[in-house]
């Protein structure tokens, strides 16, 4: 980017004309007052209309899809933790195993997952059907 305000630095020196403007379009006094009309509606419509209520569960805010027990993605950095120390019970790499029941569940899990052999998997349908398009 640095390059072109080069070249367009050369041009207008070469044509003798300078276009620059000390007033910006966003420092403008009706801009100003329009982004404080539009940030107080949105401050008006986020007091009536609370994005983080305070629920006892876990709810998606872009679906209202609600999480039940199963759900620990909350728990994933006290999860990954508790991973991390069996790892280092004197193991070598090679033989540290995962059990399912360490594994994080998420609100994806509920809605986009599939049952093989009784082992719920989680799948993302943008990103399988993206091979067939």
């Amino acid at each position: 980017m640095i390059h072109l305000q080069n070249i367009c630095f050369e041009i207008e020196k070469f044509c003798d004309v300078k276009l620059t403007s000390s007033e910006h379009v966003d420092t403008k006094p009706s801009r100003i007052a329009w982004d404080n009309e539009d940030a107080a509606k949105l401050s008006q419509w986020l007091s009536e209309h609370n994005p983080f209520p305070k629920i006892d569960v876990i709810m998606s805010i872009d679906s209202g899809i609600v999480g039940g027990n199963e759900v620990n993605c909350h728990l994933s950095e006290e999860i990954g933790r508790d991973m991390i120390s069996k790892m280092m019970e004197g193991k070598k790499f090679q033989n540290v195993k995962f059990k399912r029941k360490g594994k994080v569940v998420t609100l994806a899990s509920i809605n986009s997952s599939v049952k093989i052999c009784n082992i719920s998997i989680v799948v993302d349908p943008i990103y399988f059907f993206t091979g067939y398009a």
